[in-house]
């Protein structure tokens, strides 16, 4: 049987971790996740739901899509994950799933 020897480049991984392409594919698969979890969230006014949207975040070790929504309409965190008062409905979660 053969001896198998993987040798990671590093510097490699992180350079197509920083590569403009591959941060613009992943805003681009992130696009639908960000439509469907807008058409899925509560809506009183639909202030909520509408500002969902994807951010990149830059760090040490690469960039990290975010699904996120504006942190003025942080009560949309209560309607995903419920509360003692408020019962989970939950539509990012669901939404992330349902297109994976």
């Amino acid at each position: 049987m053969a001896d198998v020897t993987v040798n990671l480049r590093q510097h490699e991984i992180d350079a197509l971790a920083n590569d403009p392409d591959t941060i613009r594919m992943l805003m681009e698969r992130a696009a639908p996740i960000v439509r469907e979890a807008q058409a899925h969230a509560p809506r009183l006014t639909g202030a909520g739901g509408d500002s969902i949207r994807a951010d990149k975040d830059r760090d040490a070790e690469g960039t990290t899509v975010h699904i996120t929504w504006e942190r003025e309409f942080y009560y949309m965190y209560f309607h995903e994950r419920g509360t003692r008062l408020l019962p989970a409905r939950p539509f990012l979660v669901p939404t992330l799933e349902g297109l994976r």
